[in-house]
């Protein structure tokens, strides 16, 4: 078993490609000549031998990686091999992040604007900067509820600009029809928000 100061003190020995510090359960630490240090878990799924990256260390402290280690075992025994299933979460990650809100804005400006006049597409974008972004531009799309979207719509309200909150909502909708034309939203939350707002 490994302990932090073992951990610490790990170098590579001269002329060899890597120096490996076994802990429990295939963990393991590698170390680099350079000092560059590694944790690593090694484990068989579907009769292969493989290896999971679990951090570097000293940012990844031995308790961190013991932690990565048995959550990685728990989605292995549960039938899933647990580096496909980081690259479906990492895959998953990079997905929200171009389906949020400014995102599929952008993308439906970038769309729409050679068939909108000149001003009308400045307009569009600069509303959306200035009362849409700052609020709900890095939430993804799916993510949006139509009581968020209501929270921020009366955020414009109370400043006095109810015309402008007016417009903004007709234009969320362009967002979320688009998103969900596109596949990067599943529903429009404007119904329910377009009720409150009436009253």
């Amino acid at each position: 078993m490994l302990t932090e100061i073992a951990c610490k003190s790990a170098v590579c020995l001269p002329g060899k490609a890597r120096a490996r510090l076994t802990d429990a359960g295939g963990l393991y630490l590698e170390i680099s000549p350079t000092g560059f240090k590694r944790w690593f878990w090694k484990y068989r799924f579907a009769t292969k031998e493989k290896r999971l990256a679990l951090g570097t260390y000293p940012a990844v402290s031995l308790k961190q990686a013991r932690s990565e280690r048995d959550l990685a075992r728990r989605i292995l025994q549960s039938g899933s091999d647990p580096s496909k299933r980081r690259q479906i979460e990492r895959l998953e990650l990079q997905l929200a992040e171009a389906n949020t809100f400014k995102e599929v804005a952008r993308e439906l400006h970038a769309t729409k604007a050679s068939g909108w006049s000149k001003q009308y597409g400045e307009r569009w974008l600069e509303r959306m900067e200035k009362d849409l972004f700052p609020w709900i531009g890095p939430v993804p799309l799916p993510e949006i509820t139509a009581p968020m979207l209501l929270n921020t719509l009366r955020k414009i309200e109370k400043r006095g600009a109810r015309e402008t909150a007016h417009t903004l909502r007709q234009t969320a909708g362009q967002v979320f029809r688009y998103g969900v034309a596109t596949a990067a939203a599943s529903a429009i939350p404007l119904p329910t928000f377009t009720a409150r707002c009436s009253r």
